[in-house]
C-alpha cells in the first residue's frame, strides 16, 4: 500500500480521536488529492462516484441552509474525511494482499473499539433482563469523554460481520494466527454488543447471522428459515404486549416506543417543509425544539431523528438522500457479487459475505437509530469499509463474466 493510504488513513483516525484536528485532516487530504493530479497518477473510476459527487454538491447547500454553521461545517468536514478515505483505499489496494491486510487493520479497529467501550461506555440498564446487572459494576468508566450504547453497538455491528464471515468461509485457508485473531475479534465484539442491550443492534445481528448462513451454505437458507419461524413462536408465546414490555426501560422517552414514534414525526414535519435543501447537518434537536417542539420527550434531550435514512434526509434533502441511497446500494450489491460471482477463493468471498453483512447491519440498525452518518466521530469508517468494497471489487471481480456458474462452498 501507497504512502497516500498511510497519511490519509492516520489523518483521519486522529481527526476521530482530536476533532480539533478535523480540518487540518482535511487540507492534507486535498493536498493529497492536489499532487495525484499534478502527478498524474490518476484515480480509479468506481460505480459510485456520481452517487458521491452528489452529496458534495449538496455540501454548499447544507452550509448555506444551516442555522448554525458551526455544528455543520463539522458535519460536512467529517464527510470529506470519509470521502477522502475512501478513494485514498480504492487507489491505494492494488493486490489481494493489500486486501488481506486492509481486512487485518479493520478486525484490530474492531477489537479496540470493543475494548476501549468496556471502559468508555455510559451503560443502559434493564432493556434486557436477560443480561446481569452486576456485570456492568465490573465495567468502570475511566475516560471522561464516554460513549452512547447504541453508538458502539453501531460501529461494531458495522465491522464484525467482516470477521465472522471470513471465519465461515476461509477457516481452512487461514493462517493460525489469522483465525486466532478474527476469532478473538467476532467473539468480543458480538459479547460487547449484547452488553450494550441495543435493541437495533441484536436485531442486526441476528438478521446477519441468518444471512451468512444462507450465503455460506447450499442450504442454508433452511436453517434460517427455522430459527425464525424458532423465534416468532417465542415471541407469539410471551405475547406481544410482554414482548415489549420486557424490550423496553422506564427512564428515556426516547427510547420508548412512543418516544421514537414522536421523534420521527418531527424529522418527517422537517423533511417536507426542507425537502430540496435539508434543515443543515447536524440541526435535529435544535430545529425540532425551535419549530416543531416535542411533548414526551424533554426538550434539548433528542439530537437526530433516530432513523438513519430519515436523518439524512433531514440534513440535506431529498437530493441528498437519494445519492447517499444509490452509494450504499452499489456498495451492498458489489460486495454481494463479491461473494457469489465464482471465484475459487474462499477468502475473498468471506471478504465480500461480510461488507454484505455490514450493509445489513447498517440497514437494520439505521431503522432506530442514526449512528453511521456524520454526527458521529466514528463515521468516517462507514467509508473506510465501503473503500475496502469497491477495491475488492475492482481487483478481483471487475470483468469477470456474470454467466460464470455461482459457487457455495459445502
Amino acid at each position: 500500500m501507497n504512502l497516500e493510504l498511510w497519511l490519509v488513513a492516520g489523518a483521519v483516525a486522529i481527526s476521530m480521536l482530536f476533532e480539533r484536528l478535523l480540518l487540518p485532516a482535511v487540507i492534507l487530504i486535498g493536498v493529497l488529492l492536489a499532487i495525484r493530479l499534478v502527478t498524474k497518477a490518476g484515480f480509479k473510476r468506481t460505480p459510485v462516484d456520481w452517487g458521491i459527487a452528489g452529496l458534495i454538491l449538496m455540501f454548499p447547500i447544507t452550509l448555506w441552509a444551516t442555522a448554525i454553521p458551526a455544528i455543520t461545517i463539522t458535519q460536512v468536514l467529517r464527510l470529506l474525511a470519509g470521502i477522502g478515505l475512501f478513494y485514498a483505499i480504492v487507489n491505494g489496494i492494488k493486490v489481494k494482499t493489500h486486501l488481506q491486510f486492509a481486512s487485518l487493520g479493520i478486525t484490530i479497529l474492531g477489537i479496540a473499539l470493543a475494548l476501549i467501550g468496556l471502559v468508555n461506555t455510559t451503560w443502559i440498564l434493564d432493556k434486557l433482563p436477560l443480561i446481569p446487572g452486576s456485570i456492568y459494576a465490573r465495567l468502570p468508566t475511566i475516560l471522561a469523554d464516554t460513549i452512547h450504547p447504541n453508538v458502539l453497538a453501531g460501529y461494531l455491528v458495522l465491522l464484525s460481520p467482516i470477521s465472522l464471515a471470513i471465519l465461515l468461509f476461509a477457516w481452512k485457508d487461514l493462517p493460525i494466527r489469522d483465525r486466532v485473531l478474527y476469532s478473538i475479534a467476532a467473539a468480543l465484539m458480538t459479547a460487547v454488543v449484547l452488553l450494550t442491550q441495543s435493541r437495533g443492534a441484536i436485531s442486526a445481528y441476528m438478521v446477519i447471522a441468518g444471512v451468512l448462513i444462507t450465503l455460506r451454505w447450499k442450504h442454508g437458507w433452511i436453517i434460517f428459515i427455522t430459527i425464525s419461524l424458532i423465534a416468532l413462536i417465542g415471541v407469539v408465546s410471551l405475547g406481544t404486549g410482554a414482548f415489549l414490555d420486557q424490550t423496553q426501560i422506564t427512564g428515556d422517552s426516547a427510547e420508548k416506543l412512543e418516544g421514537r414514534i414522536e421523534i420521527w414525526s418531527r424529522g418527517i414535519y422537517m423533511l417536507k417543509d426542507f425537502p430540496l435543501t435539508g434543515i443543515g447537518m447536524g440541526l435535529f434537536g435544535d430545529t425540532a425544539d425551535a419549530i416543531f417542539p416535542f411533548f414526551i420527550n424533554r426538550p434539548g434531550s433528542v439530537p437526530h431523528a433516530h432513523n438513519l435514512f430519515l436523518q439524512i434526509g433531514i440534513d440535506l434533502g431529498v437530493p441528498g438522500l437519494i445519492s447517499w441511497l444509490s452509494i450504499f446500494l452499489v456498495i451492498g450489491y458489489l460486495s454481494w457479487r463479491s461473494s457469489r460471482i465464482g471465484l475459487p477463493d474462499r477468502w475473498i468471498a468471506g471478504l465480500g459475505a461480510g461488507i454484505f453483512c455490514s450493509q445489513i447491519g447498517i440497514a437494520v440498525h439505521g431503522m432506530t437509530d442514526s449512528v453511521s452518518w456524520g454526527m458521529v466521530k466514528l463515521a468516517p469508517i462507514v467509508w473506510g469499509v465501503w473503500g475496502l468494497a469497491v477495491a475488492a471489487w475492482i481487483i478481483h471481480v471487475n470483468g469477470v463474466n456474470f454467466n460464470a456458474t455461482h459457487h457455495r462452498y459445502d
